[in-house]
């Protein structure tokens, strides 16, 4: 196998002969170098001068006096700019922190792309002149009217008000923020290379020329950087690529369009022959995995068939790097050497959690600062190592690894006390504590060893320029290659596209490039995926893997990695009633059953066993979103506060007032914020304010449209008065069990009930969920039927209910069922319709399905109370895909 490095290396060597000691390689990772000057030391048995190795940053670096600043200070000096100019004195460091390290890497990404910070930074009125942005290309203007034409200054909203507000100072707080990094000497890292390639002079440079080696996208600082030298003549450019995907026929594929323009632009030292090796047979699979642990288990099978005699030559890729420690637990004894390039994390290691334990412990106690909270924790750090040392034997397997974690512990609170105590980095207690843990999350202890000996275990970015024969693809899954990016940004996607900076399509092709590029000398490749679906990860293969199959013209093996465990049958279960019938008397008869617990019961016996009888509780499962149910609560709530708010002391709604307030969106807006703090936030918000995340934003945007829907459809049918909101309604029923007399409470909670012309309107609001019409009374009690009209059946429970009051005896009631998703369509109206499909009716009175629907509501009461009914698991798997109980049940492993 003839690589790319070695191909380099003979060129060099063949043009420069033995004395490259002038000569400086730039490498886009450090890794390449390792496995270049291997290859260079082969072109001869005489000594040689090597070349310097450097990446891009430390040939830059050379050029310019500003030192790279710490993150905590970068943003603790940007947060002091933030307060100056923006006035906002008032918020906190702690609040401001995530927000910094967007506007950091904001600012990093402007200066990496030389961007006009002036210009771009705008008022928005000044983007609207065309002449101002004659320099851009076609695409980058139609991007920026894309932009406006979506944003408009003149939008009243809450949020865009705060974006223009922040976006005109956006300027300002760069200008002034580069302005105090300068005066200390320090700078983030686009800052530095933009200072650098400013004042770059080739002549200057200590090198008689400059190799640049296996590059892909290049940002503007390198393309100046690229073009300066080039046209000094002190640069040479080798690309890594294949015709597969750079080729003109396929000149739209991802993989190729940086490399395309970079070889058009800087033309390629090596001959295009040696770039035609994907269209080249090889032996590529892929295989489907239950669990990422299967796929590190797979490992071990995977090396007795793929390891050579070269282990150097054989690759396991981790997409998802947590599966390190299952993999080394899974390299079989026959691999001799191995080297591992990302390193061991340190939030798996005993000293992590020491520290992260002490900080949760010392918290609770009084401290006069944040410092002397450091200093502590940085003598507890240096007792513990001390401890360490003298009380364990030197031969313990974990002694390096743990004496390592620790000094890395150490050196991260050394230099956050020292940040605080010399650069006056103001943090609350609270605040050092996360930052503290993120850092040391973020940190690798390093593998010691040789990196050019061994089978290599790497991530996706280590493998930049090194080929392989053999290749294990791990986590080969969409998210993972190519890598979810967090697109999170204070400028705007179509600006960021109209002045050239990053955006997601270039990350994506990025991954694409180096996907293809890493398997295109490679003799066998095998890419395995995970399938489970565990709710973060949706089990979905890598779309690169499907991308292959379209276009490679060769077969492709696929299989499926299972266990050898055979599952165990589930044996069915089943509770007896009578030894439950005494609680189950004193559940029923003491307070009441809602329409909700029945309709449990006809779904699945055992499931309303394990809720109301056995009486254990669903696990109280914490999410970052909003789930369904509370979506629908906040909904009902901000219904009952716009309603109570029209009606007022006039029962009557009339179409004006709610056309008005359809109009007055900031009060609707207003309405759905209460219903928000009072059922989600739990605050109150005459005391209390609460900041909306991105994810809040949208559903209260949703639940504004929403309610908006409602309001329209109400419009068309007013007038109306109101009788109820969220109404408790409850009826008793005699039922006889084993020659008792029970009384059984039946009730539950309203939505809304309104009356118009006669009529007695019972509506229940749905935010999700699909109309079912039944064919009649009996279908609304048939659990043979896996997908039973639940909705309806609580709706003329209610019905039942109002029926019987005395009030009510002289209107006809009418149940209706208010899709709320369904009501921007101008012809909905919230009806239920009974009957098959060609003959279908509209339930307009519940009254002539009152007798028979009572008599089913008995016999379903009576069944509940028999004691030789046992309660049984559900024959339709579908009504235990989202049951809390499956586990304890065990019918489905969904």
């Amino acid at each position: 196998m003839n690589t790319f490095l070695e191909a380099v290396a003979q060129d060099l060597y063949h043009k420069f002969g033995n004395n490259l000691s002038r000569t400086a390689v730039v490498f886009p990772n450090k890794r390449a170098g390792l496995f270049f000057n291997e290859y260079l030391a082969r072109q001869t048995e005489c000594p040689l001068w090597s070349p310097v190795y450097l990446s891009i940053s430390e040939l830059m670096e050379a050029g310019t006096v500003l030192r790279h600043g710490d993150e905590l200070l970068l943003i603790s000096l940007l947060y002091r700019v933030y307060r100056d100019v923006t006035g906002r004195h008032d918020e906190s460091l702690d609040d401001f922190y995530f927000w910094g390290e967007l506007m950091l890497a904001d600012f990093d990404d402007l200066d990496k792309n030389l961007t006009d910070a002036r210009l771009l930074f705008a008022n928005l009125n000044d983007l609207k002149q065309p002449e101002n942005f004659d320099f851009l290309s076609s695409e980058q203007q139609t991007a920026l009217q894309d932009f406006l034409r979506h944003f408009s200054q003149e939008a009243t909203s809450l949020l865009k008000q705060r974006f223009v507000s922040l976006w005109d100072k956006l300027y300002d707080i760069y200008i002034a923020y580069r302005q105090l990094l300068t005066s200390k000497g320090i700078a983030y890292e686009g800052m530095l290379l933009r200072d650098s390639i400013e004042r770059l002079k080739p002549e200057e440079l200590p090198y008689e020329r400059t190799v640049f080696v296996g590059f892909n996208a290049l940002n503007k600082v390198e393309h100046r950087l690229f073009h300066t030298l080039q046209q000094s003549g002190k640069a040479l450019f080798y690309w890594d690529y294949d015709t597969f995907y750079t080729r003109q026929a396929d000149s739209r594929h991802e993989a190729g369009i940086h490399i395309r323009q970079n070889m058009r632009l800087y033309p390629n030292e090596l001959p295009p022959e040696l770039f035609d090796n994907l269209c080249k047979p090889k032996q590529v699979s892929f295989i489907a995995a239950s669990t990422e642990n299967a796929q590190a288990r797979f490992l071990t099978e995977w090396v007795g068939t793929h390891l050579g005699e070269r282990e150097k030559e054989t690759a396991v890729v981790l997409c998802n790097e947590t599966l390190l420690l299952p993999v080394l637990h899974s390299i079989p004894s026959c691999v001799r050497q191995t080297n591992i390039t990302m390193g061991f994390p340190m939030s798996h290691t005993p000293a992590y959690t020491m520290v992260t334990q002490w900080l949760k412990d010392e918290a609770t106690q009084p401290h006069d600062d944040t410092l002397s909270l450091c200093r502590r924790l940085v003598s507890a750090l240096a007792a513990e190592a001390e401890n360490y040392r003298t009380e364990l034997c030197e031969t313990d397997t974990y002694t390096p690894l743990y004496r390592e974690a620790l000094f890395k512990c150490y050196t991260v609170c050394n230099r956050l006390a020292t940040l605080m105590e010399e650069e006056d980095v103001q943090l609350k207690i609270p605040t050092f504590a996360k930052l503290l843990q993120r850092v040391l999350a973020r940190t690798h202890i390093p593998f010691h060893g040789e990196p050019a000996v061994g089978m290599q275990i790497m991530g996706v970015l280590e493998t930049r320029n090194i080929d392989f024969r053999h290749l294990l693809i791990l986590s080969f899954n969409e998210g993972k290659l190519p890598k979810k990016t967090d697109a999170a940004s204070f400028i705007p996607y179509s600006l960021r596209k109209a002045f050239g900076m990053s955006t997601v399509e270039q990350q994506d092709s990025m991954y694409a490039y180096y996907f293809y590029r890493l398997i295109q000398r490679a003799e066998t490749v095998t890419c395995v995926y995970n399938t489970a679906d565990d709710g973060v990860n949706r089990g979905e293969a890598s779309r690169f893997l499907l991308q292959l199959q379209v276009e490679w013209p060769y077969e492709i093996h696929k299989q499926v990695l299972e266990t050898q465990q055979s599952p165990h049958p589930v044996r069915p279960i089943q509770v007896k009633k009578k030894p439950c019938m005494a609680i189950l008397k004193k559940w029923l008869t003491n307070g009441h059953i809602a329409p909700s617990a029945l309709n449990i019961y006809m779904d699945c016996r055992l499931h309303f066993y394990y809720r109301y009888i056995a009486r254990i509780k669903e696990p109280d499962e914490q999410t970052l979103e909003l789930d369904s149910a509370t979506f629908g609560t906040i909904f009902h709530k901000a219904m009952e506060n716009i309603y109570k708010a029209l009606q007022g002391d006039r029962p009557v709604i009339r179409k004006e007032n709610i056309e008005d307030l359809i109009k007055d969106k900031r009060r609707l807006e207003e309405y759905v914020h209460q219903a928000f703090c009072s059922e989600y936030f739990r605050i109150d918000p005459e005391t209390e304010k609460r900041s909306y995340t991105g994810t809040e934003l949208i559903n209260r945007r949703v639940i504004t449209t929403y309610a908006g829907q409602v309001l329209r459809a109400d419009a068309r049918y007013a007038p109306f008065t109101i009788v109820g909101m969220e109404e408790r309604e409850s009826d008793p029923l005699s039922i006889h069990v084993a020659n008792e007399e029970w009384t059984i409470h039946i009730g539950g909670t309203i939505d809304r009930i309104d009356l118009k012309d006669g009529v007695l309107r019972i509506v229940d609001y749905k935010t999700g969920g699909n109309e079912l019409r039944p064919n009649d009374i009996s279908d609304l009690f048939d659990t043979e039927k896996p997908h039973r009209p639940n909705y309806i059946f609580q709706t003329f429970l209610y019905a039942d209910l109002l029926s019987h009051r005395p009030a009510y005896l002289n209107y006809s009631i009418r149940p209706a069922l208010f899709y709320v998703h369904k009501a921007a369509n101008t012809e909905y109206e919230p009806v239920i319709e009974m009957g098959a499909r060609n003959q279908k009716q509209t339930v307009t009175d519940y009254r002539p399905y009152a007798q028979e629907f009572r008599a089913e509501l008995i016999r379903l009461l009576e069944e509940l109370c028999d004691p030789d009914e046992d309660f049984t698991q559900t024959a339709h798997e579908e009504h235990c895909a989202y049951c809390a109980y499956r586990a304890l049940c065990g019918k489905t492993s969904n």
